[in-house]
C-alpha cells in the first residue's frame, strides 16, 4: 500500500510543468522599449485574452491568423508603454473617483443602472475590470493629449466657413435636387444612345421613354427631388459638379448603364451655417487634435529605443 502511494505522489510530481525552464521562458523579454521590457509573459496573458474572446464566440483561429494577432499585440504593446512613459514623465494620472464619473457618464449615456451596464460589457466579451482599465487609460490619454496637443492645435472661423461650404450638400434639408434618369438595359449600347442625343436625334425625355428600364421613364426620366444627403455615393459622385440642365453619363448606377439629368438644384433649401457652425468647429477641433496627437506620438517612436528581442 505504501508503494503505491510513493509511485502516486512520484507520477503526480513528474506531471508538474518543469516550472524553472517554464518560467525562463515566460519571463524572457521579447522587446525592450526604452528602459522597460515586454515579457514573453506579459504578451501571452494579452494573446489568451483575445483567443478566448474568439473561441467565445465559437471562432477557432489558425496557425497564420494567431501569429497575425500576436503580432499586432505585440506592436499596441509598444505603444502603450510609450504611453505610459509619458504618462510618467508629465505625472498625468486618473484617480478612481475620475474613472468612477466617467462610468456613470457612460451608464447615464446608455441609459442602464450599474448591474446592466456591466452585463452589457460582458456581453461584448469584456470583464468589467478590463473596461475600467481602458477607461482610465483613456482618460489619462485625453489629458496628454490636451497638455502636449491643444495648445498647437488652433481651427480659425475661415476653416468653420470653408468647411460647411466644402459638405453643404450634407446640410440639405430635403429636395434640392430635381433629377431624370435612363436606366439602360443590358442589350442596348450606351454609346449609341449618347451618340442619338448629342446629335439631335433624341431628346433626353424621348431617349428616356425609348430605352430606359428605369423609374420614370414614362415622364421623360423624372424621378423628382432628393436631398444630398439621401444619396448614395454612386450618385453623389457624378452629380457633385454638375448644374442645372447638365446630363451626364453613362455612369454606372445600380449596376445598369445610367445617363443623369440635373433639372434644377435648389441653392437656399441648407441648414444655415450659424446653426452648425459649432458642430463642425468640435469636429475639426477633434480631428486636428488627433492629427497632431498622431504626429506626436510618432516622434516618441522615432526617438525611442525599441529593440526586438530574438
Amino acid at each position: 500500500m505504501r508503494f503505491i502511494s510513493i509511485a502516486i505522489i512520484f507520477v503526480m510530481i513528474m506531471s508538474l510543468p518543469a516550472v524553472g525552464w517554464g518560467a525562463e521562458y515566460m519571463n524572457r523579454i521579447v522587446v525592450k522599449v526604452n528602459n522597460n521590457i515586454i515579457t514573453e509573459y506579459d504578451l501571452k496573458e494579452k494573446l489568451d485574452t483575445v483567443v478566448e474572446r474568439f473561441e467565445s464566440q465559437g471562432k477557432m483561429i489558425g496557425d497564420a491568423e494567431l501569429a497575425e494577432i500576436r503580432k499586432k499585440l505585440l506592436t499596441n504593446m509598444v505603444d502603450e508603454l510609450l504611453l505610459q512613459q509619458e504618462l510618467d514623465r508629465f505625472q498625468i494620472k486618473a484617480s478612481d473617483a475620475d474613472v468612477q464619473d466617467e462610468l456613470e457618464h457612460l451608464q447615464a449615456e446608455y441609459n442602464l443602472d450599474p448591474e446592466a451596464f456591466k452585463a452589457r460589457i460582458e456581453e461584448e466579451g469584456m470583464s468589467y475590470g478590463e473596461f475600467k482599465k481602458r477607461v482610465k487609460g483613456n482618460l489619462e490619454k485625453q489629458r496628454l493629449m490636451g497638455a502636449m496637443v491643444q495648445s498647437k492645435v488652433v481651427v480659425t472661423d475661415t476653416e468653420v466657413k470653408e468647411a460647411y461650404e466644402k459638405h453643404k450638400e450634407e446640410y440639405s434639408l430635403g429636395g434640392g435636387l430635381h433629377l431624370a434618369v435612363i436606366m439602360l438595359p443590358a442589350d442596348v449600347s450606351p454609346e449609341e444612345v449618347s451618340k442619338k442625343m448629342a446629335d439631335g436625334d433624341l431628346t433626353f425625355e424621348e431617349a428616356a421613354a425609348k430605352f430606359s428600364v428605369g423609374p420614370g421613364a414614362d415622364s421623360g426620366g423624372d424621378i423628382g427631388e432628393f436631398a444630398w444627403k439621401d444619396l448614395g455615393e454612386e450618385w453623389r459622385a457624378p452629380l457633385s459638379d454638375m448644374v442645372a440642365g447638365d446630363v451626364k453619363g453613362p455612369v454606372v448606377i445600380q449596376e445598369a448603364n445610367t445617363f443623369i439629368k440635373l433639372i434644377e438644384k435648389n441653392e437656399g433649401n441648407y441648414v444655415p451655417f450659424e446653426e452648425v457652425k459649432d458642430k463642425i468647429y468640435i469636429n475639426l477641433l477633434k480631428t486636428k487634435r488627433e492629427k497632431t496627437f498622431d504626429d506626436y506620438f510618432d516622434t516618441l517612436r522615432e526617438k525611442a529605443v525599441i529593440q526586438y528581442m530574438n
